[in-house]
């Protein structure tokens, strides 16, 4: 997939694309069919700029910008949408934080790691969640943990 992303992030851009790695919206995954979260957070004027994002997004790094991208597959294909935004990296502040994902089968529950009902297994999924403060606002991105692309973004755009 990462290979996939790269290579149609490239074309979109000006220059030298350092990374690119898919994304969800922070805390996408366990806000099921209904976004509560987000409503909430527009009913009470405190939306954040992934509350207008699709499920699955593409953060890419070039040496001056940071770009964010939504996905989709209408066509069949997986494919990038017209660019949602772009900030010159400058203008933009990061932190990180590593949380687990636990979907465990038929009922949510609360607790320190986000949780989501799937299937009939328990699974875990570890991600890197970037808190970007942009010119337009904070965005929250959910990256997959353990990918190369995304400890070079982390890298790249966290102070440590």
């Amino acid at each position: 997939m990462h290979d996939l992303v790269l290579k149609l992030v490239t074309p979109l851009v000006q220059g030298e694309v350092l990374e690119a790695q898919e994304f969800y919206p922070g805390g996408r995954w366990k806000q099921g069919s209904l976004p509560w979260s987000r409503l909430g957070r527009g009913l009470l004027k405190r939306s954040r700029l992934d509350d207008r994002l699709p499920t699955m997004n593409v953060l890419a790094l070039t040496p001056s910008d940071v770009i964010v991208f939504p996905t989709g597959t209408r066509t069949g294909h997986f494919e990038l949408g017209e660019r949602f935004a772009s900030w010159p990296r400058a203008q933009v502040s990061a932190s990180k934080t590593e949380v687990e994902v636990v979907i465990r089968p038929g009922y949510v529950s609360s607790g320190p790691a986000d949780t989501v009902s799937a299937g009939m297994r328990t699974h875990r999924k570890n991600v890197v969640r970037l808190t970007l403060t942009t010119p337009d606002g904070v965005l929250i991105a959910d990256l997959p943990g353990g990918e190369p692309g995304t400890e070079r973004i982390a890298s790249e755009l966290c102070v440590s």
